[in-house]
This record gives C-alpha cells, sequence and structure tokens, in this order.
C-alpha cells in the first residue's frame, strides 16, 4: 500500500472512530436528567471549565467554528444558564464567557453519563482486549498531541 493509500485508509478510520464513539457511548446511554447536554455543549463547558473565561475568538479557533454560528450557541448556553458574558477590565470592548454553577453541574452529568456508558461497554471485554484498548487509545491521545502542537507552530 502507497502513502497516499494509508491517508485515505486513517480518514476513514477517524470517521469510524467518531461513529463509534458516540454511536456505542452516547447514543445507546441517553442523559437522563434536567439538563441533556450534547457533545458540542459539552465540550464548550467542558473548555471554559479547564481553561477559566475565554473570549468568542479564543474559542472558536478552539473547535474551528464560524462566530456566528458559535455566537448563536453560545447565546443559547446563556438563556440555559450555563455560561454568562464577562468584560475586561483591560479592555471594555472584550467581552469573555464564563461557566456558571449550571454549566458545572452539567460537566459532572455528562461526564458521570459518559463514565457509566464507558463501563457498561468496556465490562464485556475480556482483560487482555481491555489492555489492548487502554493502550491504543493513550497511543491516539498521544500522537494526536504531538499533531496539535505541529499545526499549533504552523500558525
Amino acid at each position: 500500500m502507497n502513502y497516499r493509500d494509508d491517508l485515505y485508509d486513517i480518514a476513514s478510520h477517524l470517521m469510524e472512530l467518531e461513529a463509534f464513539f458516540h454511536g456505542t457511548f452516547i447514543y445507546h446511554f441517553p442523559l437522563e436528567g434536567k439538563r441533556k447536554t450534547s457533545m458540542q455543549r459539552y465540550r464548550i463547558l467542558k473548555t471554559l471549565h479547564r481553561s477559566g473565561p475565554l473570549n468568542l475568538t479564543q474559542l472558536c479557533d478552539a473547535f474551528h467554528i464560524k462566530k456566528n454560528s458559535l455566537s448563536e450557541l453560545l447565546d443559547r448556553m446563556i438563556k440555559d444558564g450555563l455560561l454568562e458574558r464577562e468584560g475586561s477590565d483591560e479592555d471594555r470592548r472584550m467581552t469573555f464567557f464564563r461557566l456558571l454553577p449550571a454549566g458545572e453541574d452539567s460537566v459532572r452529568e455528562f461526564e458521570e453519563h459518559l463514565f457509566t456508558g464507558v463501563s457498561r461497554v468496556l465490562e464485556c471485554l475480556p482483560p487482555e482486549d481491555m489492555e489492548t484498548f487502554i493502550v491504543s487509545l493513550k497511543n491516539i491521545i498521544q500522537v494526536s498531541g504531538k499533531i496539535r502542537g505541529i499545526l499549533k507552530e504552523k500558525e
């Protein structure tokens, strides 16, 4: 197989991996309770949870989403009481988005939901397959971190 064929296979496998993750761990175990958080909302909430307040440009860069699309989503999340807009002390034109306690709760609920789904699915694996799965995921995470670093340097 030549290098170009490998790239097509990688692209295809990445799409299969995304579908596997969503279909296996999210779709089959619907989130119950008062807050139903989509994967996109969770990613935004988790990013703000990790990094603290960010402005619209920083969030757009992090998620590769156009400002108007992300702005609409953030507005809905503010309306739902998950986030708030916060002005900058240094520059009044700058607005940051900050997680509210309900947003923190949504992160926790989604992660508990995800943990439950992952546990239910993976408990059926024999120990040797579980070990292979864990090592493979760690390798993917390590290499994807390197790819992110390389892409950041090129910006």
